[in-house]
């Protein structure tokens, strides 16, 4: 079973143990006022409502669990302000890979949207930014690797 992390208050708890239960849906009873295991149910009416189960969802090859680990951390919480700025100064745009870089919107097109369009504009430009310097960071860390006799601490210090 894979770790999932578990929401406890504000902060996220990645289970230690790779044998703990993910919590579970409760099961119709007598507690809950709104079950009522004896009333007869339109099937049709469900069926338009959509199936219950979800469909199955295809999963890929496992990462180390000390990664996974970080990972789940980092998803639910994010980086700190000051980290990410720290990671968008470091990492800049490959010369040789420009489209790294999201396009800016063009100014007569801009004069024509809405406010709420350009700054949803704005935003989907910085997700984008922030990909690009992503993939920077792996393609510094992938470039240093595939030099020949590559020098592994150096090259992962260097990634910090």
């Amino acid at each position: 079973m894979e770790d999932i992390p578990i929401e406890t208050d504000s902060c996220v708890e990645i289970p230690s143990n790779s044998n703990d239960q993910l919590p579970t849906l409760p099961t119709p009873d007598e507690t809950n006022p709104t079950t009522q295991p004896d009333e007869e149910v339109d099937m049709e009416l469900l069926q338009t409502l959509g199936e219950l189960e979800p469909e199955a969802m295809e999963w890929g090859e496992d990462v180390h669990d000390n990664i996974a680990k970080r990972y789940q951390i980092t998803l639910a919480n994010g980086l700190k302000k000051d980290i990410k700025e720290e990671l968008g100064k470091k990492y800049l745009f490959p010369k040789n890979v420009p489209l790294c870089k999201a396009p800016t919107l063009n100014p007569e097109i801009a004069i024509l949207l809405s406010e709420q369009n350009r700054n949803r504009d704005k935003t989907i430009m910085t997700k984008q930014d922030q990909l690009g310097k992503a993939l920077s960071a792996l393609g510094t860390a992938m470039s240093s690797l595939i030099k020949k006799n590559p020098d592994i601490p150096v090259v992962v210090e260097d990634t910090k």
